[in-house]
């Protein structure tokens, strides 16, 4: 029986030791001067390569599309057509500033009991802004496919208004305004060049808007405020650099 208690005792020593030694090693390999943020480090590391190998430095677009008003500028103003470039400068994958240069011209008509005056219009639109491009990891097919995004920004309107009557004297003004929309791009060639759709709505106000416009005809005051802002309705055809 004695025996027997001093084998296991003889085991439990040497197993105690093991452990012991095991805990030691392990000690010795943790280096107590070690930073953490070196896996930080990592991973921007991989991200920068990540967005250098498969990323846009930046991007320039064709704009073509559709310009309407609302509220009772939709009266006075007729939708046309509208025409740009887009120049996007991406900060990562999915952060980007851009810059955009719009122009469009409409017909102006003012139908009075004097009767109706009409004339020409144009609008320039020159935007600065942010657009974020959603993470396509947690979005489901078919939307992972078409980069979509959402931006908000700034934007100086210019109009210049001609009247028929009028047309040597050219009325000018120009305003500071707020941008937003949506949008998608469908990677085309080796997604080097995009096809994109974009919506965008500007909001903006003009010293007249909260004034009663005058009749070319008699010269009085009508009740008609030129209240409302714009929209826009985008194809976009651009390269990436």
């Amino acid at each position: 029986m004695k025996n027997i208690l001093l084998i296991l005792g003889i085991l439990l020593i040497l197993c105690g030791n093991g452990v012991a030694q095991e805990e030691e090693e392990n000690q010795e390999n943790v280096d107590p001067f070690s930073d953490y943020s070196e896996y930080e480090q990592s991973a921007e590391e991989e991200a920068d390569i990540y967005f250098f190998r498969y990323g846009r430095m930046i991007s320039a677009h064709l704009q073509l599309g559709y310009r309407g008003f609302t509220d009772v500028l939709k009266q006075l103003y007729m939708p046309s057509a509208s025409y740009g470039l887009n120049l996007t400068y991406f900060f990562d994958i999915r952060l980007a500033m851009y810059l955009s240069f719009l122009v469009s011209d409409h017909e102006f008509i003012l139908s009075t009991d004097n009767g109706t005056t009409t004339g020409n219009l144009s609008f320039t639109f020159l935007s600065i802004g942010i657009k974020n491009y959603f993470n396509t990891e947690l979005l489901v097919w078919p939307l992972s496919e078409i980069n979509p995004y959402y931006f908000v920004g700034f934007n100086q309107s210019n109009r210049t208004l001609t009247l028929s009557e009028l047309s040597d004297i050219p009325a000018k003004d120009s305003t500071l305004g707020l941008e937003f929309g949506f949008g998608v791009e469908l990677p085309l060639w080796n997604n080097r060049s995009y096809l994109g759709l974009q919506a965008c709505y500007r909001y903006f106000n003009f010293i007249d808007e909260n004034q009663f416009l005058i009749d070319p005809n008699s010269l009085t005051a009508i009740p008609v405020k030129p209240a409302g802002d714009s929209f826009d309705v985008l194809i976009l055809l651009g390269t990436s650099f």
